[in-house]
This record gives structure tokens, sequence and C-alpha cells, in this order.
């Protein structure tokens, strides 16, 4: 019994620790999620370190997938998120942009494209909207902004 009480406080003490500390900079322009393990583009598309600062980059949605995949960044291979991914860094506490700022600097309270699509017509594309972390779906005509993620390598 004492044993099981040691095990649930250790565990109560992690999850604590855990929970304040989801981001992390890793100084090279990316930042590592510690929940779901991926490695996220620190500054939206078109803005550069230090700050996020720039003009901001909005593209079409095979743009925006081809940006991720040519992007070459602290070595690794980045594609568009899936909008499950998008949706991960969504902080509902936060609002205009309902993201962590200190992670995520200058975030546009805007739309940013996902890869995911629907199926049944492929020309719309899901992002999700910064302003609130709703999901919608747009024409892949139309612009939207970018932020890329890789896996951990």
């Amino acid at each position: 019994m004492r044993l099981l009480l040691i095990v649930a406080s250790v565990m109560a003490l992690c999850a604590l620790l855990y929970a304040g500390e989801q981001f992390m900079d890793n100084g090279n322009g990316t930042v590592k999620d510690a929940r779901t393990g991926l490695v996220w583009q620190k500054c939206s598309a078109g803005l550069a370190l230090p700050g996020c600062t720039g003009e901001f980059a909005w593209m079409k949605w095979d743009a925006a997938m081809q940006y991720c995949a040519d992007l070459s960044l602290a070595g690794k291979k980045w594609r568009l998120p899936t909008v499950d991914e998008l949706k991960a860094i969504v902080d509902v506490a936060r609002a205009q942009p309902a993201v962590d700022a200190e992670a995520f600097p200058n975030t546009k309270a805007s739309n940013y494209w996902s890869s995911s699509y629907l199926v049944s017509n492929m020309s719309f594309a899901c992002h999700v909207l910064f302003l609130n972390g709703d999901v919608y779906l747009n024409a892949d005509s139309l612009d939207n902004y970018v932020r890329c993620v890789a896996d951990e390598q």
C-alpha cells in the first residue's frame, strides 16, 4: 500500500511538471513539442529569427506542401502538418492567437494550412484558424499561412 502511494505521488508530481513545459525552444529555429515528440518550425513561413520578424508568406496549398518539403532548417525533413498535428499546438486558453506566443512568436491569428484534405473533393484542404483554434475547409487555390513540422529524428 505504501509503495502504491509513493508511485501515485511521483506520477502526480511528474504530471504537474510536464503540464507546464509542452514546448522547448531548441535554439536553432525549431521548437520541440514534448507531448507529441514533433519538432516545429518556430517562425511562420517568411519570418526570420530572432523574434520571427519580416514579411509573412501567404501561399496556396500546393505551394505550402512544396515549401515545407524544400525547407532547409536544423537538418530535418520537413512537411506540412496534418490537421490533428496542427491542432496539438493550439492553446484554447489563449486567444488571438490561440497558441503559446513564447514558443511561436508573431503567429498570426489567422488560417494555417494543414496537409489534410477533403477526400470527396481534393480541391479543399483543412486549415486551423489560430484566432480560436477552430478547423475549417478552404479551397486549395486560396492563400493561407504556413508552419512546417518534422518528426523527431
